[in-house]
């Protein structure tokens, strides 16, 4: 192909400008939603992976074969866990309970389906050694009294839109206990979470004092309760496969435990992020396809609106090869400029929604702008495939005697 041809194609590319806009156009708003799914996606795949890695060496026990919420382990529990053989890889623990009655306000938050809505008391020093919730208070303070409690912002933030002025610093929240009595709870603070909302998988909603986590449970369970309900374990581990061994003496001791390794959801986190893979992989190869259908479209009505033009280059001596290739360079040209049209776009939209969620995305790399001008430029060659063609076939004669 000759620098006559290229000057040719060149020219003729926005000669029609009405199909160059929809040619543009629609690769460009292709391109733009691949860019915002394929940054949300990695963004997400980042945020889920960094939220479990700094939880590798982290494990909880609780009492075999309940939920948290009706476990019961023993005062001297972490006394028990120090008996281990691999007791020196142990960091640190933290003793907890689990609080009952909080999914009564399940109906003011709309949270995600893997979230948990519930509390649990929490011994302030223990957490500060896992850098836990009350070591990130972003607004108000730390519980000090009885009945006292601290939640996440993301889901203060929630409650906000749901129930304005419902939940907020200071608020005296009813908290039901039965049909006919109810004790006030008081909001004292908010911890951090929107940075890093995946942190919600392994950490409580509400955060209180043991005190307060033992007078609640008091008034819902039969009999008077000293233990805990939850021990969480930081092993010094690198590896799951590690942290697996040690969780393996947890569970020959006695009383039986069930074990759970907080650094590793298995399928359930697993399944969540590949759906998310699947559904922006569908929606980027739709959008893709769309845009390729727009080129395609827009140069077949090209074609047919030149087909006189496309006559008289071949009657004057134009090869067939010559004409394919100047529509498909005209193709290509339009998948570039929409693809840098769509990374201007798709950057646009990528801030707006950070603004508008709080939250931040992966930001457009060298990486990912070579990747999209490659799909740009596949797809410009992909659809000027079928026009290129239809124009190289064409018959001089049969088309200047209908014309």
């Amino acid at each position: 192909m000759s620098l006559q041809t290229i000057s040719f194609a060149l020219k003729n590319t926005f000669r029609k400008k009405s199909i160059a806009f929809i040619s543009i156009l629609g690769i460009g708003i292709g391109i733009a939603l691949m860019i915002v799914i394929s940054s949300a996606t990695i963004s997400m795949d980042k945020m889920m992976t960094d939220t479990l890695a700094s939880r590798v060496g982290d494990v909880e026990v609780t009492e075999y074969g309940k939920p948290p919420v009706l476990s019961a382990l023993p005062e001297n529990i972490t006394t028990i866990i120090n008996t281990i053989e691999s007791k020196d890889q142990i960091k640190f623990m933290s003793p907890e309970i689990v609080v009952n009655g909080f999914t009564q306000f399940t109906s003011a938050f709309e949270l995600p389906s893997m979230v948990n809505l519930y509390a649990r008391g929490i011994d302030l020093k223990n957490d500060e050694l896992f850098e836990g919730p009350t070591t990130r208070i972003i607004d108000g303070e730390i519980y000090n009294d009885t009945l006292e409690i601290i939640v996440a912002d993301l889901v203060m933030d929630i409650a906000e839109k749901e129930y304005p002025g419902w939940l907020k610093i200071g608020s005296v929240i009813p908290f039901q206990i039965n049909a006919t009595y109810s004790i006030n709870l008081t909001l004292t603070g908010t911890y951090e979470t929107e940075e890093n909302p995946a942190a919600l998988l392994v950490e409580p909603i509400f955060v209180m004092s043991i005190e307060s986590a033992r007078s609640i449970n008091s008034l819902f369970l039969p009999e008077s309760f000293t233990g805990f309900s939850a021990v969480k374990i930081r092993f010094n581990s690198e590896t799951i496969n590690k942290t697996q061994t040690y969780a393996e003496e947890l569970k020959e001791l006695t009383p039986k435990m069930t074990v759970s390794l907080l650094g590793y959801f298995g399928g359930t986190v697993e399944d969540l992020l590949l759906i998310f893979d699947v559904f922006s992989t569908v929606i980027s190869t739709v959008s893709g396809i769309a845009g390729a259908m727009a080129i395609l479209v827009a140069q077949l009505m090209g074609v047919n609106e030149r087909l006189k033009e496309f006559a008289i280059m071949k009657a004057t001596g134009w090869k067939n090869r010559t004409i394919f290739f100047e529509i498909v360079l005209e193709s290509v040209v339009f998948g570039i400029i929409g693809s840098l049209i769509g990374i201007l776009f798709g950057s646009g939209l990528i801030y707006t929604l950070e603004l508008a969620l709080g939250q931040s995305f992966i930001k457009l790399t060298w990486q990912l702008i070579l990747l999209v001008l490659g799909f740009g430029l596949g797809i410009g060659v992909i659809s000027g495939f079928l026009p290129g063609l239809k124009a190289a076939r064409i018959k001089p004669m049969e088309v200047l005697r209908s014309s």
